[in-house]
């Protein structure tokens, strides 16, 4: 299994990535597992074609509610870490709608919080102007033109036990 802790220090590499395609092969199932994958993936900017990848497959295993919204959270937070803050505000909205406000009153502040920094950029976006710091027009965080308009570069298949190669990199390299 990945070592929480390259993760957590932006040490994610393709070794890492392998290992966890290998484990997923093992353990379809656990949306919980594919969704704190993705979730650090984003939060430390590394590996988000994978990232997305996991997320959506969360998403379709989770029957909870609550945790379907979280998965939503992920993959919006995923896609906008990939410059679509235009489909991240509609993700969160979709997990917003999952969610009581009154019951889930933790989880609804931080959607909403979430929300309010997907909208700016994509308002900031819409009206052509820069984007929030760490975010680039048109390209991923790393500016790869390859990687430009939604189009990503080939990532792991979760399903088989081919593995293509990824160029990861810590976050602000």
């Amino acid at each position: 299994m990945i070592d929480k802790k390259w993760i957590q220090e932006g040490l994610v590499a393709d070794e890492a990535i392998k290992e966890f395609c290998e484990w997923a092969m093992k353990h379809p199932q656990d949306a919980e597992t594919f969704n704190a994958f993705a979730w650090q993936a984003a939060v430390h900017g590394t590996a988000l074609e994978s990232a997305e990848t996991y997320a959506s497959r969360a998403e379709g295993l989770a029957r909870d509610m609550s945790l379907r919204a979280s998965i939503l959270d992920t993959r919006a937070e995923v896609v906008y870490k990939l410059q679509r803050p235009f489909e991240s505000v509609d993700l969160e909205k979709q997990a917003m709608g999952f969610i009581d406000s009154v019951k889930d009153k933790k989880l609804f502040k931080e959607l909403q919080a979430q929300l309010a920094k997907f909208e700016a950029a994509a308002q900031a976006e819409g009206r052509g102007m820069q984007p929030p710091a760490g975010q680039t027009n048109g390209t991923t965080a790393g500016g790869d033109p390859a990687q430009q308009n939604g189009h990503p570069a080939p990532t792991p298949d979760p399903t088989t036990t081919k593995y293509e190669t990824l160029e990861i990199k810590p976050a602000g390299h």
